[in-house]
């Protein structure tokens, strides 16, 4: 027999978050005191003023990257990285097909970013424990497709990641810079090394919903003077195009004391949850690679199987209960015209798993008890499947 406890919020028991998903990223004093002083010092309105310098060093610094550029967005960072190592027309080879590989289960912008240059997404496949970039499919698409592949995209997604340095073996074996779409994971590390150091070139975002955010605005970060050149070349036009703003640069500043601390208690919180989760019915949890106190949770993510008609019913539900969540990407390779990408290899992990792959978004892991709370929502709503 059911008890009240037992009963989802949908069939009308008391939803766990009763206040709904936490704001993101909020009304955070040390930010208005921080853009407030940007006011009073002029340094806002200025092209180039000392926050946005500051930021490139500081960022830089606790990355071990030698060369710190700040941006507009994410994806521009990603653009810049693509043009620096080769990808794009240029004059006389305008005819030339040239190819980027990236996961079939990856951020949509990133796959138009590569059409935005002209270049041809060559999609790899998952690996099944992780849900990331599968190295394996890396080296056959490589060695197997018939576009030549002029970069790696390899991006840290949901609090996990693709075996990086398995990827820069293959990267670096076949002679192409392995960019690090790390976005989604600062603050996080994989094997004593942090997000955003791996790689040729790798990638930050501040984006609103991002773990430091400025509601827009990015960074890209290299050790090789060459590319960084490059970088800084493409996006100048007399004056840099689409750089970050000062007053980005101080809101990002006024949260960096607090990242660490942030991070610790997302990653606390998320292992509660993903140890819960083992043991429900219908769902399964990715195996990230990284130590659980590495892993940067933007997201969470986890594989709900459910029946047919009963996946959209489990999401309702969970969202009655007060949680931000969602579907996870779709894999590119589907619903796209076969004329848009390059598949040398299967992507049949990729397709079997993204279909059920769920997103639970990051502030609600700030709270206290959170692990516990999440995991036991999914438990009485996938009790009703």
């Amino acid at each position: 027999m059911s008890t009240p406890e037992d009963i989802p919020a949908v069939l009308g028991g008391a939803p766990l978050f009763p206040k709904g998903p936490p704001e993101w990223p909020g009304s955070l004093p040390e930010v208005r005191e921080a853009l407030i002083e940007a006011w009073a010092d002029g340094s806002w309105g200025r092209y180039d003023g000392p926050l946005v310098e500051s930021l490139q060093q500081t960022a830089g610094d606790w990355l071990g990257r030698k060369h710190a550029l700040g941006v507009s967005s994410g994806t521009l960072g990603l653009e810049l990285a693509l043009r620096a190592s080769g990808v794009g027309s240029t004059p006389g080879n305008e005819t030339t097909r040239m190819g980027v590989a990236l996961c079939d289960y990856d951020y949509p912008g990133n796959f138009l970013t590569i059409h935005h240059l002209g270049a041809v997404p060559i999609l790899i496949d998952t690996d099944l424990q992780t849900g990331q970039m599968c190295p394996a499919s890396l080296t056959k698409a490589i060695n197997h497709s018939e576009i030549p592949v002029k970069a790696v995209v390899a991006s840290v997604l949901h609090g996990s990641s693709p075996d990086l340095g398995a990827i820069a073996s293959v990267s670096d074996k076949a002679g192409i810079p392995m960019i690090e779409d790390a976005c989604q994971g600062v603050g996080g590390a994989l094997g004593g090394k942090r997000h955003g150091s791996h790689g040729a070139i790798s990638i930050w975002s501040f984006g609103g919903s991002k773990l430091l955010s400025a509601g827009r605005g990015g960074m890209v970060f290299t050790n090789d003077p060459v590319l960084a050149q490059r970088m800084r070349l493409a996006n100048t036009r007399g004056s840099v195009v689409a750089g970050l703003s000062e007053l980005q640069a101080a809101a990002v500043l006024a949260q960096w004391p607090q990242l660490e601390n942030r991070h610790i208690h997302r990653a606390r919180e998320a292992e509660i949850l993903r140890n819960a989760l083992t043991t429900v019915p219908g769902v399964r949890v990715p195996k990230p690679l990284a130590k659980p106190k590495q892993c940067a949770y933007y997201k969470f993510d986890f594989w709900l199987d459910a029946p047919p008609g009963r996946f959209e019913w489990a999401l309702s539900a969970l969202k009655n209960e007060g949680l931000a969540i969602g579907r996870g990407f779709r894999s590119l390779s589907l619903g796209r015209s076969a004329s848009r990408f390059h598949a040398p290899v299967s992507l049949q992990t990729s397709h079997t798993n993204s279909p059920q792959r769920v997103v639970l978004h990051h502030p609600v892991l700030l709270e206290e008890g959170a692990g516990e709370k999440i995991s036991e929502a999914i438990r009485r709503v996938m009790g009703q499947i």
